[in-house]
């Protein structure tokens, strides 16, 4: 079933009006008619079931009638957020795209001092918006209940006290696996930040950093992973083992 996302303004009662893209793609790319059905999320964990009740093609503007009413079933039952270091070319892309698919509700890019990409204000200001495309296009692609927020790159030396559980996916990491520190873990986790480094890694300095604010260094296995593969491993690890 086709799936789109609105703003929550956008649904009053039993009525939902649908404008911008997601007009031109329901009228003009999928071509639904009055009596096919498709699902719509408020952005906020809630889906609808819906059908065209009028289209206002001067308006560009569809009003759908709901049919039905749910909680979204795509979240995962904790809060998700990866500290990504800032990675070349198209893998944070990538990382954005499988990480939105996988769970992640928060995306904190950051700088560190291995990045081999550096971004100005003006630069990550672009970046920000398209990742936050790519993200909403994953979510709705794989039937989240909310669209991951895309934050503004950082320094990772900025990062302060950090709430939940925390860890960072380290090469030099040998004793400790991720899943040692989840058979430790007592009852249910609301939220894990997971870190991983870009191309570089991180420096030894900056996981002393890391570890005096609680964050718990793991190994991934006996491989060195890219910066584009470990955290997509390490999310897909702790689904099978929380979710």
């Amino acid at each position: 079933m086709h799936r789109f996302f609105v703003a929550p303004d956008q649904i009053r009662d039993h009525e939902i009006e649908i404008s911008g893209e997601n007009y031109h793609h329901l009228t003009d790319v999928l071509r639904i008619r009055e009596q096919e059905t498709f699902e719509v999320c408020d952005g906020l964990g809630k889906d609808y079931i819906c059908c065209i009740q009028e289209k206002l093609s001067s308006q560009k503007v569809i009003r759908a009638r709901v049919l039905d009413t749910y909680p979204s079933k795509g979240e995962l039952p904790y809060r998700l957020i990866l500290f990504q270091g800032l990675a070349k070319g198209k893998k944070m892309d990538d990382i954005i795209q499988k990480g939105t698919e996988l769970g992640v509700c928060d995306f904190v890019p950051f700088d560190s001092k291995f990045c081999v990409v550096h971004l100005n204000e003006k630069a990550s200001e672009k970046k920000v918006e398209r990742w936050q495309k790519i993200a909403k296009s994953a979510a709705q692609q794989s039937k989240r209940g909310i669209i991951p927020k895309i934050h503004y790159p950082i320094q990772l030396s900025s990062v302060g006290q950090l709430k939940g559980t925390s860890l960072v996916a380290y090469e030099n990491e040998q004793r400790t696996s991720l899943k040692e520190v989840i058979q430790k873990w007592q009852g249910h986790q609301d939220r894990i930040n997971l870190f991983v480094g870009p191309e570089g890694g991180f420096s030894e300095d900056e996981i002393e950093a890391l570890k005096n604010l609680g964050v718990e260094c793991i190994t991934l296995g006996r491989r060195i992973l890219r910066t584009e593969t470990a955290g997509i491993v390490c999310c897909s690890q702790l689904n099978f083992a929380l979710e």
